[in-house]
């Protein structure tokens, strides 16, 4: 009895660190950073974009500066591209242009 036990346990503790290892897996999944100059007249038009791209497919991040006129996505790739990303965009009203530089994000960002 005590050996039946025993393996349960063992078992139970083997299946219980497996998914712990797919679960980090998942975790460190591989994001990208698009950075879009977006023409952004007030907060409303601001709000407007982060609400929509907050629930979009794949989206983890999002940063906006109505300030510099841009919005910064941390995306998985696996789920969506950032012509999809710019499209959410475009279909709100605005134009979405890709920027190579990354000067007006925060240091995390970078």
């Amino acid at each position: 009895m005590k050996r039946v036990i025993l393996l349960v346990v063992m078992s139970l503790l083997t299946v219980t660190y497996l998914s712990a290892q797919k679960v980090e897996k998942v975790k460190k999944a591989k994001t990208e950073t698009v950075v879009y100059s977006v023409d952004m007249d007030c907060e409303g038009c601001l709000n407007k974009i982060k609400k929509e791209l907050t629930f979009a497919k794949g989206v983890k991040e999002l940063h906006l500066s109505l300030e510099n006129q841009i919005v910064a996505v941390k995306f998985d790739p696996s789920k969506t591209d950032k012509e999809k990303l710019a499209g959410t965009i475009k279909k709100l009203g605005h134009t979405a242009t890709e920027q190579e530089s990354k000067e007006n994000l925060p240091e995390n960002w970078k």
